[in-house]
């Protein structure tokens, strides 16, 4: 069953939640994205969000997410030899 949201409009992010936004966000400029680019992005994406029902059914793709994840940690065509995640591509060929 998917979390409810907790809080109102303006309640604040649970740290872990900030920190894993703060690493994606490092992320992505990393691979070449600008903060700018990013916050666009973002601010469309939780409008977005926000106009969905709230007990609609997540995406399809959404609910493949932890199953990627689990493969990424498990499957040995995705560890190195000490059992590591392999980086995945960015994009797929």
């Amino acid at each position: 069953m998917p979390r409810q949201p907790s809080g109102g409009a303006g309640a604040p992010l649970d740290p872990i939640v900030r920190l894993a936004l703060q690493r994606f966000i490092g992320l992505l400029t990393l691979c070449g994205s600008t903060p700018e680019a990013i916050e666009r992005e973002a601010t469309k994406t939780c409008r977005g969000l926000a106009q969905r029902a709230p007990n609609q059914a997540l995406p399809q793709e959404w609910t493949n997410i932890g199953h990627a994840l689990t493969l990424s940690y498990s499957d040995p065509a995705y560890v190195d030899a000490r059992g590591e995640p392999r980086a995945l591509p960015l994009h797929l060929s």
